[in-house]
């Protein structure tokens, strides 16, 4: 089955990596404002697996969450800080998965809290 871990892998494989800036609190503390995070096109969004960090487009809205699928086909949008609210859509065509996150990088944190595959986020 794929994972997470071995899309991150693939895209790596490809060369087909861009770097965004995190502007906001929603994902802390697990990725600071500020942070820069790797991420990549996937290349099917439908089979983006639940659990999947991943940026969000709507219209020219971009955001950053953890993708969570509901049997029902709703779509949401999970922040990891807890005061910050799910998006939430009806169903994977009311929005687009833009971008995987295969990692991120804090420039001024030490080398060892840098992760190029950050733990994936439990349910």
């Amino acid at each position: 089955p794929t994972t997470w871990e071995s899309s991150a892998r693939r895209y790596l494989a490809k060369g087909k990596i861009d770097l965004l800036e995190i502007i906001g609190p929603s994902m802390e503390p697990t990725y600071m404002h500020g942070t820069l995070i790797a991420v990549a096109q996937p290349d099917r969004p439908h089979e983006v697996p639940d659990g999947t960090p991943v940026v969000f487009a709507e219209l020219d809205e971009y955001t950053f969450k953890i993708l969570r699928k509901a049997k029902d086909g709703t779509i949401v949008g999970q922040p990891i800080n807890p005061t910050h609210d799910v998006v939430v859509f009806r169903r994977l065509s009311d929005v687009r998965i833009a971008f995987v996150v295969l990692g991120s990088l804090d420039p001024g944190a030490p080398k060892a809290q840098q992760s190029a595959f950050p733990t994936p986020i439990e349910d």
